[in-house]
């Protein structure tokens, strides 16, 4: 009786229910806000650039006339503005121009799109710090990802405004991206992740060199 009790009082939330209750911090995070997309409508610049492919959708409907607009958009800001390419293309895709109904998915698109950025590069930093244990990692990467979608300074331009999300918070997300990619590459021992990786990290480094110049920066 007397080692039950011991046992009983000696219990403690091992790494894999510290993980579980991460994770569910963060899906309560993530409820309200992808609930509040549904209120969300276009404004302002997200007229200014989705009109290229707005228009081009007229004479060329479909995939193909979304990113010839696309291209027509990054063209004139690239000469027109600061050479800016990797935010115009999500900026000229405003999902508003294939109907309001759809604006609703560019924040929900933001708002995952901080979540898995933050995730990865905390998760990556902390095993390349050499910290055996996964399940721990993956905790704090979940405690990190809910404290970056509360704490954004405002939540009403960094995710519910298309246009100026994606060129700031949606630039700052790839450029995380990239540098989880980039950590990763580093500390792998096995070829083949290390091939797999880098070449991610290259990917991910197109869009990132292309968004404003403070992520560009960074």
């Amino acid at each position: 009786m007397k080692e039950k009790m011991r046992h009983f009082w000696s219990w403690g939330p091992g790494p894999a229910m510290y993980t579980a209750g991460a994770a569910a911090l963060l899906f309560l995070c993530l409820v309200p806000l992808l609930r509040l997309a549904d209120f969300s409508v276009p404004w302002y610049d997200d007229y200014n650039y989705g009109r290229y492919v707005r228009d081009a959708l007229v004479s060329t409907p479909g995939v193909e006339g979304a990113f010839l607009g696309a291209f027509a958009c990054i063209k004139m800001s690239w000469y027109a503005w600061q050479g800016t390419y990797g935010s115009i293309f999500f900026m000229a895709l405003m999902p508003g121009v294939f109907g309001e109904s759809f604006y609703k998915w560019g924040p929900v698109f933001l708002i995952f799109l901080l979540c898995i950025a933050v995730s990865a590069l905390v998760y990556n930093g902390l095993r390349a710090l050499q910290i055996p244990e996964r399940l721990p990692c993956l905790g704090f990467a979940f405690l990190a990802a809910a404290m970056a979608e509360l704490l954004i300074y405002t939540a009403r331009e960094g995710f519910y405004w298309y246009n100026g999300g994606v060129h700031y918070v949606g630039m700052h997300s790839f450029g995380m991206l990239f540098a989880a990619a980039a950590l990763r590459t580093l500390a792998t021992g096995k070829t083949k992740e290390r091939i797999g990786f880098g070449l991610t990290a290259a990917l991910l480094a197109l869009p990132t060199a292309g968004g404003n110049l403070v992520t560009t920066l960074q």
